[in-house]
C-alpha cells in the first residue's frame, strides 16, 4: 500500500505509507510517525496542488508493481 484515502470526520486525509521518506519542500505532510505521514485534503489551498500532484508522483514511482485496492474495506476493520 502507497497511499490510502482516511476518513475522520469532518476531515479526509489523504495517507502516505513512507511519508517520512518523502521530500515535501512545501511542508504539507503532517504527523510523527516513524513511515506514514498524511496530507488533510480540507487544508490545501489551491497554491499546493502542484506539491501534492508532486508527493503523490513520488510516492508513486517507489511503489512496487503489484497494487492492492480494499474495496470491502469496513470502517474500523483492522486489516
Amino acid at each position: 500500500m502507497v497511499l490510502r484515502l482516511v476518513v475522520d470526520a469532518p476531515n479526509l486525509l489523504l495517507h502516505f505509507a513512507e511519508g517520512a521518506r518523502l521530500p515535501d519542500p512545501a511542508g504539507l505532510l503532517r504527523g510523527e510517525g516513524r513511515r506514514g505521514r498524511y496530507v488533510c485534503l480540507g487544508a490545501v489551498a489551491s497554491g499546493d496542488e502542484p506539491a501534492l500532484r508532486a508527493l503523490v508522483a513520488v510516492a508513486a514511482a517507489g511503489a512496487s508493481v503489484t497494487t492492492e485496492i480494499d474495496i470491502d474495506h469496513k470502517p474500523g476493520a483492522t486489516a
